[in-house]
């Protein structure tokens, strides 16, 4: 951590510690209104949480299960890994029921991932769109 043997005072300190733990440090996207999924469309959308893992990582372990491209997957941005994190992630066309079914049966099988919420939507969702 950058300047951690600073101090404020002129003590030293009682020797504590930040960030030991994934579970210390929390990030949630805080998403734009409008373009959050309505429950229509061809898009499905995946609010996730997912602990030490890169976004990349989870979208590359979805897109194996489901012998999808990962170009076919969008996200706002790159969460960290260190943490706990909660993010939107979208899947382009995926318009037929079996392909909605097969995305909610992943729940539980992705690597320190749960899927919160899957719902379609209308429009997709792109680095910096949320």
């Amino acid at each position: 951590m950058l300047n951690a043997e600073t101090y404020v005072t002129k003590e030293k300190g009682i020797g504590g510690t930040i960030r030991n733990r994934y579970e210390d440090f929390y990030v949630e996207e805080i998403p734009i209104e409008n373009l959050l999924p309505a429950g229509e469309g061809p898009n499905v959308w995946i609010w996730i949480e997912k602990l030490g893992r890169t976004t990349l990582d989870v979208l590359m372990d979805i897109s194996r299960d489901l012998h999808i491209s990962r170009k076919r997957m969008g996200f706002a941005g790159m969460k960290d890994k260190k943490a706990i994190t909660k993010q939107w992630i979208c899947i382009s066309n995926m318009d037929s029921k079996e392909q909605f079914e097969e995305v909610k049966a992943l729940d539980g099988e992705i690597y320190n991932t749960k899927f919160l919420k899957v719902i379609r939507g209308q429009k997709k969702t792109s680095y910096g769109s949320t």
